[in-house]
């Protein structure tokens, strides 16, 4: 089973013992300190923890080391409306609710005075996304919001990313693609070649979009414009709002763009070397 490398360290260090004939601990299988960091590696993920004092420690957010003041809330993957455990922890996804969950804990927190967005995500649903987006923003209104990219933050990553006030990203770093796309595979043609005829028996003019064998129609092909020109039309104004003075390219291209050209283009405050340099400007 592939794990998330956080994951797999904390069961690595209880099952290790166990199968060379010792008794293991189980409080080596949970990270035993917040961020429940391995090595040089940021937490990929932020979850509840079981302490070495056998207490929970419940936050969905971790603080920056030395400071106590400042959430950090880890946003790695492919973001997924309701993903669950395995899809987190194997298939390289983030939940929207996980996302949400902790930023509403930093917002409520009394002693967080900064929420930093640790951003390493290429995108993913639409659904859930607007929704997000608006929680930053509103976080925004009580706490200085921050989003940190050293890898990449590109379309709906965007979307709700960049409603923190500040954004700063590595050189080499990746940020953009500010689109969006939806695909339907027609397999008509080889499902016939395969002697496969699909009938279909619906009740709503568009009811049988998609489905296996099914060809789009013309009024098929409007609507379903229709529905990405809409939702990039939202996409492209949550942008705007946020930052008044992105160049049009970027609102129209889809364009990935690297640490220099996104502050020349207006999408980002600015470069630093890390994750240190970063912390240091808080």
């Amino acid at each position: 089973m592939a794990l998330e490398r956080g994951h797999f360290y904390s069961l690595h260090n209880f099952l290790l013992s166990r199968m060379a004939g010792g008794e293991g601990d189980l409080m080596q299988a949970v990270p035993q300190e917040k961020p429940g960091k391995f090595g040089h590696q940021r937490a990929s993920i932020a979850r509840p923890a079981l302490m070495a004092s056998g207490e929970v420690d419940g936050r969905y957010y971790f603080t920056a080391q030395g400071r106590k003041d400042v959430a950090v809330i880890p946003w790695n993957g492919v973001m997924a409306k309701n993903a669950g455990f395995l899809q987190e922890a194997c298939m390289g996804m983030v939940s929207h609710d996980r996302l949400s969950h902790a930023t509403q804990q930093a917002m409520a927190a009394p002693e967080i005075t900064k929420i930093v967005f640790d951003i390493g995500s290429p995108g993913g649903q639409v659904v859930g996304t607007p929704e997000l987006a608006n929680l930053i923003r509103m976080a925004g209104e009580s706490k200085a919001t921050y989003a940190f990219v050293d890898y990449m933050m590109a379309s709906a990553a965007v979307y709700a990313g960049i409603q923190a006030q500040e954004i700063y990203m590595t050189p080499s770093a990746s940020i953009g693609s500010i689109g969006t796309i939806l695909g339907v595979l027609d397999d008509s043609v080889r499902m016939e070649k395969e002697g496969l005829k699909l009938e279909l028996f619906t009740a709503g003019k568009h009811k049988a979009i998609g489905r296996p064998g099914q060809q789009l129609t013309a009024d098929d092909r409007k609507y379903l414009q229709e529905t990405v020109n809409n939702a990039n039309q939202q996409f492209v104004s949550a942008v705007k709002t946020a930052r008044p003075g992105v160049a049009k390219e970027v609102l129209t291209d889809a364009k990935m763009y690297t640490g220099e050209q996104a502050v020349k283009l207006g999408l980002v405050d600015g470069l630093v070397s890390g994750w240190e340099e970063f912390i240091d400007l808080l």
